[in-house]
Parts: C-alpha cells; structure tokens; sequence
C-alpha cells in the first residue's frame, strides 16, 4: 500500500502495522476534515446473476374485458370511442386489450385505471372487466450478474438481495457525494451521475485530481451507493437504478483529502440549491461534545437542509482507539431526525475495531474490518478512479451503504421525515441490546425496513435446502401489512387451520410484522411449506413465500468425540428440565465432563454406574441458558462421549432462541459448546466478569481474563485457534481456559461463510516448529510443538499455548514451564524468540496405558536449519538421540504414567553455510516475492509446500554466490492452477560445494 504523503498515518501497534489509517485534525479557523478509510487493492472474484423483478399490480391505463354474450364488438367500439380508449383484440373471441389516452406516456395514475373499470362496469356491456393485471415469478431473492457482486459481502449483509425484490430504486432520487470528487468516466458509474461541481477549487470540475487511493475516496464512496449493476461489470451498488449520483467535490486539489469548512458549507449551499434528496459526508474530525455547537454556521445550513427534507448520512469516524471522542458532523444525529451517523461493522457483524462508538449512532453498516483479521476482503470493494476497484476499510465505507439505503426508502415512498426511525426501528439487533455505541439501533437491514412499507410474506426459519435435525422442527413465518384471517399456510400441501394461524399470530409493536410460529412433528425426509399473505387494505396485492428443507437426524459417529447439544427438549411437566440422554441416544454410551473447581471428570454411564448428575443431561446444575430466559441445559455444555456404533439422536427439541447465550466459567479449563444449530464465530463471542462488565472476546484476552485459544478435539487429538481465527461448530464442544471465573456469552451470528481460518498464534516471523506426537495402545496425542521464531517471546507470549486435560485412556505430551510465574504450567506449543543461541525444553509424556509401549515422534526436521543441532535426552535413562538420525523414540514405561524429556536446539559449530533472512512480500495481482540471504555459494532449490510438505511448485533450482536473492510466486502450482486459499511453506534449500546443507522455512497465508 502506497503512503499519501500528509494524509495517512501507520498504526504501529504490532496487530495493526501493516495498515493505514486516517486521522483528523481541527485547525483554529478553519476545520479541516480528512476522509475516514483505508484503502487495498485486489484481486477479481466472479458472481452468478438472477433476474430483476419488481412489484407493480397492474398496468396503469390499461384493462382486460370479455364481452357479455349479447353485447356487440360495435357497442365495445362506441364506448370506448367514448372514453379515448383504444380497443386491441386479444385473438380470444370477446377478450379485448383497451389502452386509455395518455396511458403510454405514463400520464394516466392507477386511480383513474381503477374509476374506468368501474365505469365499465356500470355499463352492463362486459361479463368481466379489469385492469391489466402484473404477474412475477415468486422470487424470494434477486442478485445482479456484475462479476465481482461475490466479493460484496456488504450488500448481502444489508440484506439487499431480499430488498431489490420490493425495490431497485427510482428516477428522482438523487444522493449527493461531498468528497474527494468522483470519476466520471468510470464505466460502472458514468451512467449513474449528475454534472456535479468543485466547491472546493470553485469550477465545474467534479473529477478527483488523481488516481491514487487518497484522491479515489469519492469514486470509491460513489460505487457504494450506486454502481451501475446489473450490467455485467465491476461491481453493484446498494441502489441498482434510477436514482443519481451529485459529485461534489469539496476537497482542494493541493490538499486533497482534507475538506475545509468553507468548502462544506458551500457544498451543503449547493445541494440545497440542487434539491437533493440525500447527502452522503464520509468524513469528519473530533470534537468537544456529543452535542454539537448550534452557533457554528455549517451546522445552522445542515439543519436548514434538513428542514427542507434532505436526509445526511454521516461517518461515526475511526478513532476508537485513540480516545472514542464526539466526532463531528456524525453528532448532528443527536439534534436532527434527518441526520444518521453509521458505525462500522466487520463480515462477521462484529464491531470495526476503529469505528467510533458514541451516543448518538444510529446504525452500524460494513465497513470492514482487517486491521483486526489481516484479511484484506474483510474490507470493502467498490470502484476507483481510472475504471480500477479496491477494497477499503472505514466508517467513510459504512456511510455510502445507508446513503443508498435511504435512497431505496425514498423511492419506495417512504417520506424523508420517517425514513430515520424507520431503519432505527428495523435494524438487526442481533441479540443486543439497543440502541448502544457501538451499532446504535443495530445493523442496517434494507429489507426489513422496506418490508414495513409493503406486504410481504417470509418463511423465516427453515432455510431453504435446510438440514434441520430435530424431527419437530419450528416452523417460522413473517408477514407485513396483513391480518391472520388474510394468511394462509401449506405443510406438504396441506392447510393449515385459520384457528391455529389465529392462535400463533403475534404481531409487534410497530403494529406492521407479524410473526406465526408452528411446531410439527415431520418423519425424515423432504417437506414443503408455503405462506401466502394479502394487504390488509387491498387483498388483491399478496406475496407468498414457499421454502423446502429436509429433515434428518444428526448421527454421532461411533468411538470417542465432543459434542454438545443445539436442541433443548423438556421433560414433560417441566420446561426447564432436559430428557434424558437416553430418550435421544438410547443405551450403550458413556459420557464424561470436566469438572473445574475439583479438576477431575465426571462420568454417566448408559447401562450402569457410575450415573453422575455433572455428566448428566437433566440433572446438571450449571445455569447456562439464553440472555432473560430460564435454563437450557445441556445446550452450552460440551460432553466426550463414546458410542459402540454410529448413533442417530432423535430429539424433538427445539433450537435455542436467537439471543445471546450465557455459558459461565469457572477459573481454569471448560468444557462448552455451541448452544445453536449454526456455526459461530469464536471472536464474535463476549466475556462477562463476575462484576458485571461485558467486553469483546479479544478485549477480554488482552486483559487476561480468558485465553484467546477455541480447543477442538478431532480424530483423538486437540487442535486450536487463536481469535480472531476460530469457529464454534455446531454439534460440537470445545475447551476453553478462564483465568477468573466470567460468563462466556455466545451470539447468535452465523458465520456466514467468512469465518477467519487461519491461526494468529504466529503472524509473520521466520523461524522453525517441531512437532511431536505419542502412541500407547489405543491412545494417541498429536500437536505438541516446540520452535523458535523472530516475533516470539523468550517467556510466555500469546505465541504459547496452554494444553487441555486428557480423559482415560490417554497419552499425552505436555510442554512444562514450571518457571512462568501466573502462567506455569503444561504447554502444547512453546516458541522461543529465534537467536544464535542454545534452547532447551522440558517435555513430559504421561499416559495412563503403563504396561504398552509408549512412542514418541516428531515431525518438521526438514525445516530446522541445519547450522541447528537438536538433540533429545530421556531423563531417566540418560539416552541422548541425535534427532536428526530418526523420527521416533520407544521406551516402556515399567508400571510408571510420567517420563520426563528434554529438547536442546543448539548451534553447530561445524555449520558454516546460513540460509537467513527468509523474506515474503505480497505484490500486485496475488504474487509473491521470496527474499532470502545465503552466507555462500550454494546450489538453491526454492520450493513451495503445503502444510504437510506436499510439492507445490518449485521456483528456483540453481546455484547463486553470496548475499540476498529474490524468488517470484504466482500463487499457482506446477500446472499453473491457481492453489486454493491455505497456509503454505516457503522451504529455501541450499547446499555449499563440499555437501554442507542449509534450509530456512516460513509460512505464505493464501486468501482469496
């Protein structure tokens, strides 16, 4: 990314070094107001295309008659002589077309269509006569085919697909761009945009002075609320036609990418003088107060503006992390209903670490979030001057995506006076509570807003293609504008009672959404629901919904694995109270949970003792459940349970409730799982102390109270993620370490596909991991792995990983620091920063399987350089093993669980030639370039690998002198196809005249 001299500042905290942001400063006179993004440039992704809809009822100005018997053609002729109609016979005998005067021109409205079917009518000629009905597909979602519509993940999380069915937007509109200035050769927008000005420069030049990413924050702002889409290019705007772009430029081209006030006030001047009807500002600067100072004349011309019904769309600004101070304009929201200020969010609806939180937000909208992930497609994509696209990541990128929202409201009818409250009171809360900092009244949510405004028919839960694995499942319908007498509902074809629709009708506050829940009993297999709602004012104007899904119950594969519970079925009697695990498993299981406060398993026991209530469903005691709700044990727990065969669970639970989820823990390890029957984020959880402060998952391992690490168990050993990395797969139980008892809050986001996947424990750096690995009879343990690294801490750094408890029959090997103060103990990974010096580790195999032979291996030797002599002392027999001879250690454990090894990584002096300095740097277009330093000459292979040493392609294989080389990587393997997203190795391989070997090794994350 290039610097824009004067105008980006690097964020030098170690997760954040590699991107930019903007800052914004306030001069005595003058306040100067710098634009709140940062921007990446990538690569291009493809979408598939649907077709367009709209939701007309029928064709103004136009009817369909069929004569009545008697009546004459010459008699239809007369009258609509009569009535300046046109007649066209239909080729139908009696059916006619009549055409109204004026109806092609649009001159004729829908009430005067509606007078003149009437008149017909009384006529007595005609046996029916009606206007020219509209009919559509029942389509519950519409996508454009721009190619690139798939890298916005902004768009679907507004929930435009389900909004551009009801409405795409209308001519009228128009939405002006105070900034930068906005291309208006781009081809993606060029159609879209109005002549526009430069107040700033004062001519008619609303062109940005440049193409780089400071000068391209108006065009990049501009694509949000209205690429052309639909059009087979680039990317789609949140409004898809009909309404206009006014560029406005307001930042001068000596400084561009600062905004004077006197140049705001002339742009505001001007887009009351254009009658616009919205007016997007992604920008802004500190200020003293939530309220802002009234006296200020560019405040006074905003509220002039919005008292002649023009609606701001402002940026909460991007200074959370240094102050969270008031930031103006975005705090006009707190004095004026026609003005909003939008946080942002992450992909994973999460908070935007940079997004300002203050009182007066309204909602929160994507803008990205890679200074937490390091993902750059976490960030946003739209266009950039000279017909480019690039991501960019700020609240400036939050803005756009409401401007163009209120647009749809706008063209939907929605008055500007209701259109604030409207999106307040429609967005997605997701299980907070609202209005908050940090989202305001939620996240924006387009298609529940325009859902209020039209009549519309949902079936909310299942999805359609669901697997639901609860034989009762809990059917979910929503309608608008409707009565219960006016819906109708199918099961498979079968209708549902209007009593029962009757009975289950809740309709909400706003008096608009009703909401019908139904449980049925459904066999396994393939089911069809269907709900059809009418306009409570108008039942000829309906919409109608119809999903299919498949019920199939979970089977739990047979021999050890984790698990935990997404449906809760209550005893009969007492709702808050589980069935039994047998109702739902049968026998011939057992089952085992960790008990933290007196650090043993309990066990329950299918066809015998031991029964213990903790490893119980219906008897245990932890109060876990759903935010303001009762208990829902055993959802939120995990269980290790052991089945002699595969295990299909017939439950006829329901799913928990889509609010928070409350797990406590206790200090030290936990056994949870995830409550709900979808995949969660683990960095979308929150932490509860036991004094009542709530906090971010990464706020609360920051400060130490829970470690940022998920422990999952697959194939019979422990894995792990470290936030912002980490899913909460459903089915599943997971480990998790307090360091204080707290409360595990789980949300219920869906990952929706962009769950961060790789680990964070070890970001960059070069350096080398050893991996070991232990068998006794039936148990294995995998992933202990020691190394060094040139961004690790020579103590604990959260490079270091704590290692769960083991369940009998077990093997385990433990890395023991029993010198880290508060943080002793056992490790499953311990890296040491990487220096020319000796290392050692204190390793310890324990097992419970005394009598087998026990082997210990290791894996990843190839990696460690070979100037690294490692060696392993078994310290009760003395045994050295040269580890670079072998892979493997056996001994017999004579009757005793514990063995104690330690691990020396020592330089060997006889080693003279040094591969060093293995650089990866990311280039334009997906590349990559290889750095790396060589003590000597030496024949170099440059190799790519997977993680498990898998050729990938080899980029160099040659010989080259002494001092720094450089290796090109296309992201390609061999064969020149592109290697799906992953980590791979880096292995630079060298080998002097006389046979002396070196290799270095260092890790390239692919995304994509």
């Amino acid at each position: 990314m290039r610097r824009a001299e004067g105008a980006l500042e690097e964020v030098t905290s170690d997760n954040k070094r590699r991107f930019m942001r903007r800052r914004c400063q306030v001069k005595m006179r003058a306040r100067m107001f710098r634009i709140l993004a940062t921007f990446v440039l990538f690569g291009i992704l493809t979408a598939g295309a649907m077709p367009q809809q709209a939701l007309r009822q029928f064709v103004a100005g136009e009817l369909i008659v069929s004569l009545h018997p008697s009546t004459s053609v010459e008699q239809l002729q007369s009258l609509a002589q009569q009535m300046d109609m046109t007649v066209n016979y239909l080729g139908v005998p009696g059916v006619y077309h009549l055409v109204m005067k004026g109806a092609r021109e649009g001159a004729v409205t829908d009430e005067q269509t509606l007078q003149a079917v009437q008149k017909l009518k009384e006529s007595g000629l005609f046996a029916y006569v009606g206007p020219n009905r509209i009919y559509y597909c029942q389509q519950r979602e519409v996508r454009p085919n721009d190619p690139r519509y798939g890298e916005q993940w902004g768009l679907e999380m507004i929930n435009m697909p389900r909004a551009w069915v009801f409405q795409k937007g209308k001519a009228g509109v128009v939405v002006a761009v105070v900034d930068t200035g906005v291309d208006t050769s781009h081809p993606d927008l060029k159609d879209r945009l109005l002549p526009g000005t430069d107040v700033a420069d004062q001519d008619n030049d609303p062109n940005p002075p440049g193409n780089d990413l400071v000068a391209g924050h108006g065009t990049h702002v501009a694509g949000i609320i209205g690429a052309t889409t639909n059009n087979g290019i680039g990317v789609a705007g949140v409004s898809w036609e009909g309404v206009k772009i006014l560029p406005v430029k307001a930042s001068p081209n000596s400084t561009i990418g600062l905004f004077p006030q006197d140049a705001l006030i002339r742009a505001v001047q001007y887009c009351i003088d254009q009658k616009v009807n919205v007016v997007n500002m992604s920008l802004g600067g500190d200020d003293v107060s939530d309220t802002p100072n009234m006296a200020d004349p560019f405040n006074q011309l905003v509220i002039t503006a919005t008292q002649r019904g023009i609606i701001f769309t402002f940026a909460a600004g991007n200074r959370y992390m240094e102050g969270n101070l008031p930031h103006h304009p975005a705090n006009l929201a707190s004095v004026s209903d026609y003005a909003l200020a939008i946080a942002a969010v992450g992909p994973r609806r999460e908070h935007s670490i940079y997004s300002q939180a203050r009182p007066y937000t309204t909602v929160a909208a994507p803008g990205g979030n890679s200074m937490l992930t390091g993902i750059e497609t976490d960030d946003i994509l739209s266009t950039l001057p000279g017909g480019n696209y690039g991501y960019a990541m700020g609240t400036s990128m939050a803005a756009p995506h409401a401007a163009g929202a209120v647009a749809i409201l706008l063209s939907q009818g929605v008055k500007p006076g209701e259109v604030k409250k409207l999106i307040q009171d429609t967005a997605a809360a997701d299980g907070r509570a609202v209005p908050n900092p940090e989202f305001g009244y939620g996240i924006l949510d387009v298609y529940n807003a325009i859902r209020r405004v039209a009549t519309s028919a949902a079936v909310v839960t299942p999805a359609r293609s669901e697997v639901v694995e609860t034989l009762k499942p809990t059917l979910v319908f929503s309608v608008t504008n409707t009565s219960a007498a006016l819906v109708s509902i199918t099961i498979d074809g079968q209708a549902v009672p209007s009593t029962e629709i009757a009975d289950n009708y809740v309709v909400d506050s706003s008096g608009v959404v009703a909401t019908i829940k139904l449980i049925r009993r459904l066999a396994p297999g393939t089911h069809t629901v269907r709900v059809t709602a009418r306009n409570v004012n108008d039942p000829t104007i309906s919409s109608t919904d119809e999903v299919s899904f498949q019920v199939s119950p979970r089977v739990l594969r047979a021999g050890r694995s984790l698990i935990s519970m997404p449906y809760f079925q209550p005893q009969t009697g007492q709702p808050t109270r589980s069935v039994s695990a047998e109702t739902m498993l049968g026998t011939g299981f057992q089952m085992f949970r960790w008990l933290p406060e007196a650090g043993r398993y309990a066990k329950y026991s299918s066809w015998g003792a031991p029964k213990d209530p903790a490893a119980s469903f219906d008897q245990v005691s932890e109060q876990v459940g759903p935010e303001g709700g009762s208990g829902m044990a055993p959802l939120g727990l995990a269980y290790f349970i052991d089945l002699p065969a595969d295990t299909a669970v017939l439950t006829e639970g329901a799913p928990a409730p889509d609010v928070p989820f409350r797990i406590p823990l206790k200090k030290g390890w936990n056994m949870v799982g995830n409550p709900f029957a979808f995949h969660v984020p683990w960095v979308a959880c929150e932490v509860e102390t036991s004094s009542g402060v709530r906090m971010s998952l990464q706020e609360a391992a920051d400060r130490e109270i829970i470690l940022p690490q998920l422990f999952r168990y697959e194939n019979g050993a422990y894995t792990w993620q470290t936030a912002p990395a980490g899913v909460l797969y459903k089915w599943e139980g997971f480990w998790v370490r307090a360091f204080q008892d707290c409360t595990l809050i789980v949300m219920p986001l869906p990952t929706g596909g962009r769950s961060v996947s790789a680990d964070t424990t070890l970001s960059g750096g070069s350096g080398w991991l050893l991996r070991f690995s232990a068998v006794a009879g039936v148990a294995r343990d995998a992933n202990t792995i020691i190394g060094v690294n040139s961004r690790a801490a020579d103590g604990y750094g959260r490079e270091d990983v704590l290692k769960p408890p083991s369940l009998s029959p077990f093997v385990s090997v433990r890395i023991l620091n029993p010198d880290w103060g508060a943080r002793a103990g056992a490790y499953a990974q311990d890296v040491r920063r990487s220096d020319n010096r000796r290392q050692t580790w204190q390793l310890q195999v324990e097992t419970d399987q005394v009598n087998e032979p026990v082997t210990l291996r290791w894996e990843g030797i190839r990696d460690v350089p070979a100037r690294v002599r490692l060696t392993l002392v078994d310290e009760v027999t003395g045994r050295r093993i040269a580890m670079r001879t072998t892979g493997s250690y056996t001994y017999q454990p004579g009757g005793t669980g514990t063995r104690s090894f330690t691990v020396i990584a020592e330089p060997d002096v006889r080693s003279a030639l040094r591969v060093s300095s293995v650089r990866v740097r990311a280039t334009r277009g997906s590349g990559f370039t290889i750095d790396y330093t060589l003590s000597g000459e030496a024949q170099v292979q440059v190799a790519i690998t997977d993680a498990s040493g898998k050729p990938i392609a080899t980029l160099v294989q040659n010989t080259r002198s002494a001092g720094v080389h450089s290796a090109t990587w296309n992201g390609r393997d061999s064969r020149g196809i592109a290697v799906p997203s992953g980590t791979y190795l880096v292995r630079v391989e060298a080998t002097s005249p006389d046979g002396e070997r070196a290799r270095m090794v260092t890790p390239i994350v692919i995304t994509r």
